[in-house]
């Protein structure tokens, strides 16, 4: 059986200190039939000229150049400009790592799946490397892990398919092409034990085209809130995904609390209390105890007044 051809999508913006290292990763594979889709998204310093260079070390290389849109936008440009049968996103900052397309191949095969996810490592800043959580905490409810743990652009390979990244999100667009794709294509997903990229965790203000806080508690509390509305309405909903959507919707929730952020208290109406008893993290004298003794609203805000000089895990 012939392999398919992967094409390893880029998005550049200011990333000249990063871009070669990205691209060359790709080419440090044991997997051969690949293309590199490179999007320069309106870089500001030499990430051009890097790209251009390395394009002409190999016809696999194919260049884009536009105006700034963002990463979406790029991402967009990367898939119309991409023939392979399955695509990986690479940020311009972070690597692929030895032998990941083969093993995803491998697997894809094996399972015959529509997406392969595999496991990333952080890279800090301090040169410190930590393994990340367990992207499929829920074996059998992929869309329970997705909620729960929201995986990595770069942790993923997916089958080639007509959806688009929605270039008016800001937050989130990661989680929401995921979800759409489970949702609404049906994709399935298997997973690998093996580590298949690396991020970079600079705080570089110019690592991606458009610069936004994702992890935002109160929008991201209704993010997630909004995602059980649309979940309820499909009949899509089973314990595992509400247990996920109660973890962040109350986690972020508490965290903006913390912050002396509002939350509207509509986000509050998705939480499904008598499933908080059956959580594997409830504590009584923890934060899902206290939501549900008192009710998750008033729960919330007597916990974080209660622990305001406290730091420590909470789910």
């Amino acid at each position: 059986m012939k392999n398919p051809v992967i094409s390893i999508i880029i998005p550049c913006y200011n990333a000249e200190k990063f871009i070669e290292n990205a691209i060359r990763s790709c080419f440090q594979q044991s997997y051969e039939e690949i293309e590199v889709v490179v999007i320069d998204d309106g870089s500001k310093d030499n990430s051009k000229q890097v790209i251009e260079k390395l394009a002409e070390e190999s016809s696999k290389i194919k260049p884009i150049y536009q105006e700034n849109k963002g990463v979406s936008a790029a991402r967009n440009a990367g898939l119309d400009n991409s023939t392979g049968e399955f695509c990986i996103f690479l940020d311009a900052d972070d690597i692929l790592l030895p032998n990941t397309i083969y093993n995803f191949v491998d697997e894809q095969k094996k399972q015959n799946a529509d997406i392969v996810l595999g496991l990333t490592t952080l890279h800090s800043k301090d040169g410190t490397l930590r393994s990340d959580f367990n992207y499929f905490e829920f074996t059998n409810t992929p869309m329970a892990s997705l909620i729960k743990r929201w995986w990595p652009v770069c942790s993923a390979m997916i089958r080639k398919n007509d959806k688009r990244w929605n270039e008016s999100l800001k937050v989130w667009e990661v989680e929401e092409y995921f979800f759409e794709l489970l949702l609404e294509y049906k994709f399935s997903c298997s997973f690998i034990d093996h580590y298949v990229s690396r991020i970079n965790d600079y705080e570089n203000e110019h690592k991606i085209s458009t610069v936004y806080d994702h992890y935002h508690a109160a929008n991201s509390a209704t993010y997630f809130a909004s995602i059980e509305q649309r979940l309820r309405a499909r009949n899509e909903l089973n314990n595992d995904i509400i247990q996920a959507l109660n973890h962040n919707i109350i986690n972020f929730a508490y965290q903006a609390v913390r912050n002396h952020k509002c939350i509207d208290s509509k986000v509050f109406k998705s939480i499904n209390r008598a499933m908080l008893r059956n959580s594997p993290n409830f504590k009584i004298t923890g934060l899902l105890g206290w939501c549900y003794i008192f009710g998750v609203e008033k729960g919330i805000k007597w916990f974080a007044k209660t622990n305001k000089l406290i730091r420590r895990e909470i789910i």
